[in-house]
């Protein structure tokens, strides 16, 4: 079943066509007359949609999601947009001690505490009075997520330094889950 007839595309396209100078154009009569128009169109749409595609799976969120999926397990320690993510298996109260010594430690400065039996949140401020954040949440009876920001945009070597500096004071070093 042919959905062009060669006369539907002589009569709009032919005399632009041969008078115009673009290459694409130039091979558009001969293609034309051998009755291969049809192929042509519907392969260049077919590539058209597969760069589209291309171009959708690999930009942005799509690459960062599949690249860090699974990437968040007991004991493992992930740096994504400026802040640091780790979850410990420590409960909730040894590690809101172990923060509060540890921020101590590092001589920055508490501004505020806030702690109740589900999340913990540990605000600081450090040199050049740079805003520093530790947000702990209750994930389980011996598990607690750490999350660690400073400043607008992070500073990953900060941010390390500061849960070096927590893990220090747990008592007895955190077991890892497999």
């Amino acid at each position: 079943m042919k959905i062009w007839s060669r006369e539907c595309f002589k009569s709009r396209f032919a005399k632009v066509a041969q008078t115009s100078s673009l290459p694409l154009l130039g091979n558009f009569t001969a293609n034309l007359e051998a009755g291969k128009m049809p192929a042509l169109l519907l392969e260049r749409t077919l590539r058209g949609i597969f760069c589209v595609a291309c171009c959708a799976l690999l930009s942005g969120c799509a690459a960062l999601l599949i690249g860090t999926g699974a990437a968040v397990g007991a004991g493992s320690v992930v740096y994504v947009n400026g802040g640091l993510r780790t979850t410990e298996t420590v409960s909730l109260d040894t590690a809101w001690t172990a923060a509060q010594t540890g921020m101590k430690d590092l001589e920055l400065a508490v501004v505020s505490r806030e702690k109740d039996a589900l999340r913990a949140h540990l605000k600081a401020r450090g040199a050049g009075d740079r805003k520093i954040s530790l947000k702990l949440k209750n994930k389980g009876e011996e598990t607690t997520e750490l999350r660690i920001r400073v400043g607008l945009f992070g500073d990953k070597s900060l941010s390390q330094a500061i849960l070096d500096a927590v893990r220090k004071h747990y008592g007895t070093p955190p077991k890892t889950k497999r």
